[in-house]
């Protein structure tokens, strides 16, 4: 009986070495799938400690030429954020992150290289080439492209000829309309974006019956 049981053991060994064997290539086959995942799907930086790394990298690798950190998070935080570009740079600083310390490629998620194509601000014809800002930044003298679409937005030239990203084509310069929290305004030839909940307030008509970002508080006539 025990040399039965022995025999057994001995015919099915084989299948159970190949059956563990499968179930460690099919570990190995789905971290290495999960690895592939997380690579090659974008990041978002959404939270203000994602933000900081992303302008440490940017500063370190010479994006725009950022004299310090806290420039690069005023510079969101003030600037973007309140133009309705909060969204395009939660991709951007995704990308930046995603790029971990590699200068080539956090370069690359602004259109730009190490090397970099030399112009001269005053010289260079700033465009939109469809959804894409391209402009030569005064700072590192560095030719930049970014993807307005990014950040669900499109390209559009302001008053001075100068490309932006903002809400879309208009053909009023100097008109505004509310679009839910934002106040849009016709500047050239596309909408600039004033994010009226980043102030506080919202967007509506004030006493002179002009659309503008208001408080959220009683009206008042004063």
């Amino acid at each position: 009986m025990a040399m039965r049981q022995k025999q057994l053991i001995a015919a099915e060994l084989p299948l159970i070495l190949i059956a563990l064997g499968a179930l460690v290539l099919g570990a190995c086959s789905s971290r290495a799938a999960d690895d592939e995942i997380k690579q090659t799907t974008p990041l978002i930086a959404k939270t203000r400690a994602e933000m900081l790394d992303a302008c440490v990298r940017m500063h370190s690798c010479g994006v725009g030429r950022l004299v310090r950190v806290s420039e690069c998070v005023s510079r969101y935080e003030k600037l973007h954020r309140r133009s309705g570009q909060e969204k395009l740079y939660q991709s951007l600083h995704g990308c930046v992150n995603q790029a971990a310390g590699d200068c080539d490629k956090v370069l690359a998620c602004f259109g730009s290289t190490v090397e970099g194509s030399a112009c001269e601000p005053q010289k260079f014809a700033s465009k939109c080439d469809g959804t894409t800002m391209r402009y030569c930044d005064s700072a590192d003298k560095r030719v930049y492209a970014i993807d307005c679409a990014k950040g669900g937005l499109a390209c559009s030239l302001d008053s001075q000829g100068q490309p932006f990203c903002g809400a879309g084509a208009c053909t009023t310069p100097g008109k505004g309309q509310c679009d839910g929290i934002r106040l849009l305004t016709c500047r050239g030839s596309g909408f600039e974006i004033d994010q009226c909940d980043t102030y506080g307030l919202e967007c509506g008509i004030n006493s002179d019956g002009l659309p503008e970002c208001t408080g959220t508080g009683k009206e008042c006539k004063g």
